[in-house]
């Protein structure tokens, strides 16, 4: 629904502020993380930090799963902290490339 909420905005108000289109995208991820079942998402230097809930995933072994498939790509550390690297360059890049990683993660979590 961001998407549409955007567009709307922009429709209604003409170009959005930078800071408005910030909060977007910080909602989009948020619920973006809920449906992963994250808790807390840090995103710093190029670097991805998911900290996870299982109270809040259909099938926590999902990750394990998915991890074990590509145990380059993640490292999942002793206190339940998945990291990974962001490699899209810029804001934007980084952001499309988080987006694209939560709904992989849900996709494994909530079958």
């Amino acid at each position: 629904d961001i998407p549409e909420i955007k567009t709307e905005l922009e429709d209604r108000f003409g170009e959005i502020p930078t800071v408005t289109r910030n909060l977007l995208t910080k909602i989009m991820l948020k619920a973006l993380a809920v449906q992963a079942g994250v808790k807390r998402l840090d995103l710093s230097n190029g670097k991805l930090a998911l900290m996870f809930s299982e109270t809040h995933q259909r099938n926590p072994q999902g990750i394990v799963k998915m991890i074990s498939r590509d145990p380059k790509r993640f490292r999942l550390t002793p206190d339940h902290t998945l990291s990974l690297s962001v490699t899209k360059k810029g804001a934007q890049g980084s952001i499309a490339q988080v987006k694209k990683i939560l709904q992989e993660i849900a996709s494994h979590v909530n079958n």
